[in-house]
């Protein structure tokens, strides 16, 4: 299980998605209006949160099926070795240390993934219907570089988001840890 992967999300792809137009740093500022328009970046969104939604628990139940394994290995004696209940608790703990971004997700993050994915399926709708491109044009228009209730609304979801993946991202690397220490040690 890559840790890494799933902080990626919080540190490239949330800030990028939401830059204010021109070169200015990436932000979580939600005074700036963002370079695309808030059904664009929602819609983006969806679609990194499908790829991971697609691959990570599948990736976390590996890893923590191969932990837990170890763990019952390292608790039997063999002809080779002893039995070692230590070696074999850690990686028990890293099974579920690793496994356990199924449970945040689903308990602690549907919040905020459920309006994110519902602020996409609208910009859906609005694709269909014109809408957006309407709302776009009247935004260009106004020359307003401020962001709208709706703007802000979508972005703090966001960074809402990315703070709840960072939380997440340490359950496998604490995993990981675990798994190191057990076969080091």
């Amino acid at each position: 299980m890559n840790p890494g992967s799933i902080l990626t999300y919080s540190t490239a792809l949330i800030p990028t998605i939401t830059l204010p137009s021109g070169s200015g740093p990436a932000s979580y500022d939600s005074n700036h209006k963002p370079g695309s328009p808030i059904s664009h970046i929602a819609t983006q969104w969806r679609h990194a949160y499908n790829i991971g939604k697609s691959s990570m628990p599948f990736c976390a139940i590996g890893a923590g099926t191969a932990y837990a394994y170890l763990s019952y290995v390292f608790r039997h004696e063999t002809t080779l070795r002893p039995a070692d209940t230590r070696t074999s608790n850690w990686y028990l703990l890293a099974s579920g240390l690793v496994m356990s971004i199924i449970p945040y997700t689903l308990l602690v993050m549907s919040p905020t993934n459920k309006s994110l994915l519902s602020r996409a399926e609208v910009a859906d709708a609005e694709s269909m219907t014109g809408v957006s491109k309407a709302k776009e044009a009247a935004s260009k228009a106004s020359g307003d570089s401020k962001a709208t209730r709706e703007d802000v609304e979508v972005l703090n979801w966001l960074k809402g988001w990315a703070e709840l993946n960072v939380v997440r991202s340490l359950f496998p690397l604490a995993g990981t840890l675990a798994a190191l220490y057990a076969t080091l040690y």
